[in-house]
């Protein structure tokens, strides 16, 4: 579940994600992921809140019901992956994405990063970005884990970087299942920065 809020214009949305992941063996695996919103969850990224496990989101067009994204994905190393997706046009152009996921664990501490290029073929203008996430997480004690959230996204056309600010809980519930909370800031540059946010709880099912 996620909620969206802007000012302005003045709105808040809600929107509701699910997702899976497949594993064909051999480190490869096969995603699929859709969202159902409100009138104003395309507006306040809604969404993209209600996805905590892959912030990574475009290209879902403008309806009630978010385009599906498919995913395919293979480990390189045990810390680096290449992966694939294609949005599929149910609302909207044809978009898809080349990315470099890393992640990278020792200790107490993981850091979620790569680098994700998105492309949607878009009436008049094709819209591309390069997405760096940067996500620190820590072992908080007990089945907690607290993240710091941020990183850097440039977009094309118009060369504007946006910068990302949140924080994030992941709390072990058993061995098959997580509950993973977060909030965000999407973009510290803006001059309404402190108007524009969201927040989003997943459970996280491990079969």
């Amino acid at each position: 579940f996620g909620l969206g809020r802007s000012d302005p214009p003045d709105l808040t949305g809600i929107g509701f994600n699910i997702e899976g992941r497949y594993g064909l063996g051999g480190g490869t695996e096969l995603g699929f992921r859709t969202a159902v919103r409100s009138d104003e969850g395309p507006a306040t990224g809604a969404d993209v809140y209600a996805r905590p496990f892959d912030r990574e989101t475009f290209g879902t067009g403008g309806d009630t019901f978010a385009n599906p994204e498919l995913r395919l994905r293979q480990l390189v190393t045990s810390a680096l992956a290449l992966e694939a997706r294609v949005y599929v046009p149910f609302d909207g152009p044809f978009g898809f994405m080349l990315a470099a996921p890393l992640q990278l664990s020792g200790g107490n501490l993981r850091f979620d990063s790569g680098v994700y290029v998105p492309i949607v073929f878009a009436d008049p203008a094709t819209l591309s970005w390069v997405s760096i996430p940067a996500y620190l997480w820590f072992h908080a004690g007990g089945a907690w884990h607290v993240g710091l959230l941020t990183g850097a996204r440039l977009s094309n056309p118009g060369g504007d970087w946006s910068i990302p600010l949140g924080v994030g809980l992941d709390h072990t519930l058993s061995q098959a299942a997580d509950l993973v909370m977060w909030f965000l800031f999407p973009d510290l540059t803006q001059d309404s920065a402190a108007k524009q946010f969201g927040a989003g709880v997943g459970l996280r099912i491990r079969i």
